[in-house]
């Protein structure tokens, strides 16, 4: 059962056929009771016919031979004398004529036949050889005819036939219907003839009557004697009002009281039948016609069958034509829609959705299609995209190694500038010594007058120790500036460089931001397809969380590419000051040199002037001094150079550093984007 629950189609079939069934049955069922109800009227109707074509043949035989009988009269009246030859041939004829007629009689009232004659009944009878016969048993007054209803009844009515009900004859031992009529002379009733019918010949005529296959008939007297049964020791010796069955006996008293046509179903004839009662025109009989059950339930259980095998065939047609049109109108259909949302799960979009149908499969499998391309446009843009993605990581790791690079020239030149910063300071040191030499030497020139030319010349060759040592600090700052200028275009290319590892970031950042909306967009649409795009889903949310970390990393990269961006402005900003301490140092060094310039001309001009040169002493005094204070200037700008070298270095080293995570995450980047490619590359569009 549970797996016909599984299957729409089994499922759709099932349901018809039960409720195809169940109208069918129902149908059947009311179309039994309809045809029940139809066969039992069309039974009555039948019985009702047969009732009155079998009683008005009845009626007509009965009514030829009362016709018969007033014909008799009738020819008994016109007779001026009566013969009993014309008499008994008249009444021969009759009997001969008619088998019903086992007899007739011409019954004079006393004296009318012939003065003196009491009794004259002469009878003329069927003789069993066929033969007509004359009896004169019933002219006596021991039969004295005129004692007898039928006879006094003709005789109260002229011109009618009165009939008598069926009566065991004492004389001839028959069974009999009598009919009689008055005869006239001169307009006064004289006697009455008779036509007699035998109870034998009418059973026969009755019990030849067949009603349907096992149906019969027979008469009923009005006082309730069985005539032309089956059963002959019920003939006028039984009486269906006094049978020990209820049901018969109450069904007997309705029959005798029937005064029009009666339908009764009973059980009274020990099986269920149809009963129909037919008054006669001898209102002394009833006739009963029994149609058993059975000979009608046989059609309708025939009719019951094809009605269910019609039943069954129309269901079997219908279900059949159903079961066709739900497979082509939805079978199929769902099939074809089974075999597309197969694809689209495993990942195959090349196909498209083949079901041409304008109703809500049609339309699902409109909106299957639309799914599948829509779908196929997001995974070539997600897969165009994870290029873009994977071509930018490998461009960013690329950017990130030469600024890693560019970080160690950096610093190898920073290294270097440190080095000539000691250098730098070594020297200035040399030249505040100098100057102090100078200044002694100054002082002991002017103690010691006497020793100036000594001193002078000692002058001389410090001036000209100097001047070398100058010329050595100023070719030192020289490097320096050169070293100094060098840095600010590698930091200015690192600045620059730093700019497009942004930019690039941002265009990850895009990238991502991107990625994560197709994500989310793909995820809805893997959501709307339910269950056929839950893989697809899974893949969305994995697209959405890897843009996620994309947009994470770069925001990482961002900081780190702005944190090195501030430390290469400060480092630009200090070696731009270096720079200028290094010019003024330059130009101190020159003014010093100046001064030893000045110092030889004074001591050429030694000899030819003693106050000249006590004066130059004196300003050389001075001007060491300025040159001590230059010197000390110099010492510290070289101080502050090599401190900022170091805070460049360990910048650059930091920069390096941030390059090496850079480098790292753009790979990571660039290994999801593979992931990403691998993913999508599942998809076949």
């Amino acid at each position: 059962m549970e797996m016909l629950t599984k299957s729409i189609k089994t499922l759709f079939v099932v349901s018809i056929v039960i409720l195809t069934a169940v109208l069918l049955s129902i149908q059947t069922v009311m179309n039994v009771r309809e045809f029940s109800g139809s066969m039992e009227a069309q039974v009555k109707d039948t019985l009702e016919g047969k009732a009155g074509e079998i009683s008005g043949k009845l009626d007509q035989r009965i009514l030829q031979i009362a016709q018969k009988t007033a014909g008799l009269a009738l020819s008994l009246t016109n007779m001026d004398r009566y013969e009993e030859k014309m008499m008994f041939g008249i009444a021969d004829g009759y009997i001969l004529s008619d088998s019903l007629v086992v007899g007739s009689g011409f019954w004079f009232e006393p004296n009318a036949y012939a003065e003196g004659m009491r009794y004259y009944g002469p009878y003329r009878y069927r003789d069993t050889d066929g033969s007509v016969k004359l009896t004169m048993d019933y002219s006596n007054a021991e039969y004295n005819y005129g004692s007898f209803d039928w006879y006094k009844n003709a005789m109260s009515k002229p011109g009618t036939v009165a009939w008598t009900g069926p009566y065991l004859d004492e004389v001839s031992k028959t069974t009999m219907l009598t009919s009689a009529s008055a005869f006239m002379k001169d307009k006064k009733s004289v006697g009455t003839v008779t036509v007699d019918i035998g109870i034998t010949e009418l059973e026969k005529y009755v019990q030849e009557i067949k009603i349907g296959s096992n149906g019969y008939a027979f008469l009923v007297s009005n006082d309730g004697y069985y005539l032309a049964t089956k059963d002959d020791a019920k003939n006028m010796k039984a009486k269906i009002t006094e049978e020990s069955n209820p049901a018969l006996a109450a069904l007997g008293k309705k029959i005798t009281g029937a005064g029009d046509l009666l339908m009764e179903e009973t059980d009274a004839f020990s099986e269920d039948s149809y009963v129909m009662v037919a008054p006669l025109t001898i209102d002394n009989l009833k006739l009963v016609l029994v149609a058993p059950k059975s000979d009608y339930d046989g059609p309708i259980k025939k009719s019951i069958y094809m009605s269910i095998v019609m039943a069954f065939l129309v269901m079997l047609i219908l279900c059949s034509a159903m079961i066709v049109i739900f497979n082509r109108r939805i079978g199929q259909p769902i099939d074809h829609l089974m075999v597309a949302a197969g694809r689209i799960a495993d990942g195959d979009l090349r196909h498209e959705v083949q079901v041409d149908s304008d109703d809500e499969i049609g339309a699902l499998a409109k909106s299957l299609q639309n799914m599948s391309q829509n779908l196929k446009h997001v995974i070539g843009s997600v897969n165009g995209m994870a290029v873009q993605v994977a071509a930018a990581s490998e461009q960013l790791t690329a950017s990130s190694d030469q600024s890693s690079q560019a970080s160690n020239q950096v610093a190898n030149s920073i290294v270097s500038i440190a080095e000539d910063s000691a250098i730098q300071a070594t020297e200035a040191q040399n030249i505040q010594t100098t100057a102090e030499s100078l200044t002694a030497n100054a002082q002991e020139i002017s103690a010691r007058t006497q020793q100036v030319a000594h001193a002078a010349e000692g002058s001389r060759e410090s001036v000209v120790k100097g001047r070398s040592s100058i010329g050595e600090a100023v070719r030192q700052m020289e490097n320096i500036t050169i070293s100094t200028n060098s840095i600010q275009e590698s930091i200015q290319k690192l600045d620059q460089g730093s700019k497009k590892i942004g930019e690039i970031v941002g265009m990850i950042t895009s990238i991502a931001e991107q990625t994560n909306l197709l994500a989310l967009n793909a995820a809805i649409e893997a959501a709307r397809a339910g269950e056929a795009g839950r893989g697809f889903a899974v893949v969305a949310d994995e697209v959405r969380k890897l843009a996620e970390e994309s947009n994470h990393s770069a925001q990482q990269i961002s900081e780190l590419v702005n944190s090195n961006h501030e430390d290469m402005k400060r480092a630009v900003e200090a070696s731009t000051s270096g720079a200028e301490s290094v010019r003024l140092g330059i130009a101190t060094v020159q003014s010093a040199d100046e001064v030893f310039q000045t110092i030889v001309v004074t001591i050429d001009s030694l000899v030819t002037d003693i106050t000249t040169i006590s004066d130059a002493i004196h300003e050389m005094a001075k001007e060491n001094e300025g040159m001590l204070e230059a010197s000390v200037k110099i010492s510290d700008a070289s101080g502050k150079s090599s401190d900022e070298a170091q805070s460049v270095s360990a910048a650059t080293e930091e920069q390096s550093a941030s390059m090496h995570e850079i480098a790292d995450a753009s790979r990571s980047l660039a290994k999801l984007a593979s992931e990403l490619q691998d993913e999508v590359h599942k998809f076949k569009i």
